[in-house]
């Protein structure tokens, strides 16, 4: 709604300018609530997952940049952060770096994995967990 109309609802008989500078300093206490903070997570039941290429690669025992991915882990509720450096990106490393970084830096095992974008949905086969992968249009898609 324009702050002219507001004023005329209002019958304000002030400076139009001053009233303007008011309505569009304090509009934004009045927009509804973005719905990506109205997430609620609980504890203990989702971390999000994701493979980083760093662009500078990282280097081998021999010193040598290479391209390996970082399986990054992120719990939705507290947002600890765990990453480990994988050898290649194959199923049996990605679920091994799973299970190294629940086991060793989360000391648990959430409800749900979240992964994003390339990862298979065959990782989560024999896990007794819920593992929802999102395409890369963003449309959560359940895997099985």
């Amino acid at each position: 709604m324009k702050a002219t109309v507001i004023a005329q609802r209002v019958a304000w008989q002030g400076s139009m300018s001053w009233f303007r500078e008011n309505i569009r300093r304090i509009r934004p206490e009045y927009l509804p609530h973005d719905p990506v903070d109205a997430l609620d997570h609980k504890p203990g039941v989702q971390i999000q997952c994701d493979l980083m290429f760093p662009d500078d690669g990282i280097p081998d025992t021999h010193g040598h940049a290479g391209v390996f991915p970082v399986l990054v882990m992120v719990a939705s509720y507290s947002r600890f952060m765990a990453a480990c450096v994988l050898p290649t990106r194959t199923t049996g490393d990605l679920v091994s770096g799973m299970w190294l970084l629940l086991q060793q830096r989360f000391g648990v095992v959430p409800k749900q994995l979240l992964w994003d974008q390339r990862v298979s949905s065959c990782l989560c086969v024999g896990l007794n967990l819920t593992c929802i992968c999102r395409s890369g249009r963003g449309r959560p898609q359940p895997s099985g």
